[in-house]
């Protein structure tokens, strides 16, 4: 008998009292700091991404001017070398044998030149192809002004060889004026002759 009357009383307690609220849990704050947090990563990575263009950008704009500083370079030296004039190769004669101890004028061929006709020629040098008969003693062989008997020494050239060499003198300066010039021959000894091939007279920039 008595349950029917709890079981009434506990349902009008029910009724009658507010029921207990639940604890509400605030979020938003975490939620907050938590996207701050991302937002200032996100700035940082951007900074640093900015820094690596500005390097960037910077080592291409050294770049472009060292390549046009080499550009520029390879233009200068381009102008100077396309300025600069080529050797001339002027034959002389083309040789003979001479056998004496003595120097002896070839008579095969002869040149007239005037180093004026060369304006701001450097050099002059001969070249000529020159053997002794089977290698016997030296030949020697020069250029002289075939006028006046005046021989240029610093052209002076000699070889032992029997095979023809192509041989080259020292640097020289061609007397000024209007000149004459040939090939002088001699051997050192006697029945081997100098044997002398195709000769030059060079002229150089």
């Amino acid at each position: 008998m008595l349950t029917p009357v709890f079981l009434i009383v506990a349902l009008a307690f029910w009724f009658i009292l507010p029921p207990k609220s639940q604890p509400v849990i605030i979020n938003d704050q975490k939620q907050s700091q938590t996207e701050t947090v991302e937002l200032t990563g996100l700035t940082d990575k951007l900074n640093s991404l900015e820094d690596k263009v500005t390097q960037l950008e910077s080592s291409n704009s050294a770049l472009i001017t060292k390549i046009n500083s080499l550009q520029t370079g390879t233009k200068n030296n381009n102008s100077e070398l396309s300025g600069k004039k080529s050797p001339v190769l002027i034959p002389i004669n083309p040789g003979g044998n001479i056998d004496s101890n003595t120097w002896t004028n070839l008579t095969s061929g002869s040149i007239t030149i005037n180093p004026a006709d060369y304006p701001g020629y450097k050099n002059a040098y001969l070249i000529i192809n020159l053997s002794v008969y089977v290698g016997q003693g030296t030949a020697y062989a020069r250029l002289v002004n075939s006028q006046n008997g005046l021989a240029i020494i610093p052209s002076t050239v000699s070889t032992g060889s029997y095979l023809p060499v192509s041989l080259t003198s020292s640097a020289f300066q061609l007397p000024p004026g209007q000149n004459s010039y040939t090939v002088q021959l001699y051997t050192q000894v006697p029945g081997y002759p100098a044997q002398a091939g195709n000769s030059f007279l060079q002229i150089t920039y």
